[in-house]
């Protein structure tokens, strides 16, 4: 047994890339992904990450579009429980990582609930010039904040047709993933998320 959890960690670490305290956990209405704070976050790897810069990190599982693998087996056959984290015979498997300290200049730069709807704003009359237009003649494109804590901001947008889109922003990087929840019928969908950064509207 302890052969075979040896070769299990050695393999396991191999494939892992190691991020210890790097970023930040997020999670909307699909489940929790991890953001490195750069626009990039891991996807169809395992990652050690040490989430509260204790010194020790746990090693998680990402599926293809980036999300937490939970309550199941991952695609090259480990176990990792409800938090995703990875198991053995029950026992959350560890690693000893150095704590960090944050020394990122951005948390200077940090975006206020009324900065992001203003951004927002922006936004929809520079990329969406239709949607203006529509809004002047006086058609109903509504947008709100649905949640705000922290490290995150998320704007719900509805138009006029119907079709409706979350947008989940980084207060501090700017970077913004969203993606059409509906779409003008009514028809959910599951695409990837589209990527932006709120920051280049804030003017």
């Amino acid at each position: 047994m302890k052969k075979h959890l040896l070769i299990a960690t050695l393999v396991i670490s191999a494939l892992a890339s190691f991020a210890a305290n790097a970023g930040t956990w997020k999670k909307n209405n699909t489940g929790w992904w991890y953001d490195y704070g750069n626009g990039t976050y891991p996807a169809s790897t395992w990652d050690w990450i040490d989430g509260n810069n204790d010194g020790v990190a746990e090693c998680y599982y990402f599926n293809k579009k980036g999300y937490l693998l939970v309550d199941t087996v991952s695609p090259d056959g480990y176990e990792v429980n409800s938090n995703g984290a990875w198991v053995d015979n029950g026992r959350v498997q560890t690693k000893n990582v150095a704590r960090t300290t944050n020394t990122n200049s951005t948390t200077t730069r940090r975006l206020t609930d009324s900065q992001a709807l203003d951004a927002f704003e922006n936004y929809l009359d520079e990329e969406w010039p239709t949607i203006k237009d529509l809004r002047e003649n006086g058609n109903c494109a509504c947008w709100a904040l649905a949640s705000s804590d922290d490290n995150q901001i998320v704007i719900a947008f509805r138009s006029y047709t119907g079709a409706s889109a979350s947008y989940y922003i980084d207060r501090y990087t700017g970077e913004t993933l969203y993606r059409f929840e509906r779409l003008l019928d009514g028809t959910p969908v599951e695409n990837p998320f589209e990527k932006m950064n709120i920051w280049d509207y804030v003017y």
